[in-house]
């Protein structure tokens, strides 16, 4: 009989919160990611107390943040997110063709194995450049118009060599020196037959593509026939292999470093 009173009470208990209790909690869950996005967004509350900070160091940037905000809060989260996708990847396509993609570096930022003071006509043929962006089909045109440049500027520079001293003797003979003659001069700089190198530092290679990958390749072939060695320092490993399975990277002597200081310790070696 207790068992049977027992049952019957838990059963009118049940019914009582379905039809009673069960109306007034209807709202809860809603109440529930109130709360959760509420909680969410102070933190994008406090952060608007940095928007003049945010303006100064990126515009661009700083609109897109404040729209997607304006849209979260007027329309949908999914919405102002969706918004927000788009936007960012529209700046990095324009973008990313217009950023820097390389910087050169000075020997004095470099830790050679041995002093600089050492062998400094065999430095001053060696010219470091630091690739800052990966190379993708996006930035492929301008990494390869920059290098182009650099190189360029290397190859003027020794073509520069003998007509100086063509210069130099004609005017010997018009105003002889009194002191040594233009060889005397000439005999500090260097000689338009040494090879000059270029060393690419990847550590911000983090990826590539098959563009890429070909662009890389052509101004490897391109400087070998400008009398310039190409050299790659900090390589990933796919990046290496990469290279080596294109089957035109050709040379007696090691293209891959595991560092700046080893490829430019061996160039002081060779030399």
């Amino acid at each position: 009989m207790g068992a049977g009173v027992a049952c019957l009470i838990s059963c009118i208990l049940v019914v009582v919160v379905i039809y009673a209790i069960g109306p007034m909690l209807y709202w809860l869950p809603m109440c529930v990611l109130a709360s959760i996005i509420v909680v969410g967004l102070k933190g994008m509350l406090v952060q608007f107390r940095d928007l003049k900070k945010y303006w100064n160091v990126d515009k661009i940037d700083w609109s897109i943040w404040v729209s997607t905000y304006i849209f979260t809060i007027c329309f949908a989260a999914n919405v102002g997110l969706l918004y927000g996708v788009i936007c960012t990847i529209l700046i990095v396509v324009f973008r990313f063709p217009r950023a820097t993609t390389l910087s050169l570096k000075q020997m004095k930022e470099v830790e050679c194995r041995f002093k600089p003071e050492a062998d400094s006509e065999s430095l001053h043929l060696v010219k470091i450049v630091s690739v800052n962006n990966p190379l993708v089909f996006l930035n492929a045109k301008k990494f390869h118009a920059d290098l182009l440049e650099i190189i360029q500027k290397e190859s003027s520079v020794v073509q520069q060599l003998p007509e100086d001293t063509n210069k130099c003797e004609q005017s010997t003979l018009l105003n002889p020196l009194p002191n040594g003659n233009c060889h005397d001069e000439s005999s500090a700089q260097q000689l338009p037959s040494e090879r000059r190198t270029l060393i690419l530092d990847c550590s911000g290679l983090t990826f590539f593509d098959y563009t890429g990958l070909s662009v890389l390749t052509q101004i490897f072939m391109d400087s070998k026939k400008r009398n310039i060695d190409v050299l790659l320092a900090n390589c990933k490993a796919s990046l290496i292999k990469a290279m080596k399975l294109s089957g035109k990277i050709e040379s007696e002597s090691p293209i891959f470093f595991e560092s700046l200081s080893s490829a430019v310790g061996t160039i002081q070696l060779s030399r």
